[in-house]
């Protein structure tokens, strides 16, 4: 994203999109989704298959 307008406009169709897709009795998958500002929408990029595994793993630069 290069602009906060379109971070903006990200949120607001993505919000928007995921609040239909429950609305309507669907899940929300966890995955990298793209926005395409001249669209303003946004598309899947790839799914994540082990997403449980991404808050497990440990900062790095943190002290113990």
């Amino acid at each position: 994203m290069n602009s906060i307008r379109f971070v903006a406009q990200a949120i607001e169709y993505e919000a928007r999109r995921q609040i239909d897709l429950l609305e309507d009795g669907g899940t929300v998958a966890q995955e990298t989704r793209l926005f395409d500002s001249g669209r303003g929408v946004t598309r899947p990029m790839r799914s994540k298959e082990e997403a449980h595994d991404y808050r497990y793993f440990p900062d790095p630069d943190l002290l113990p």
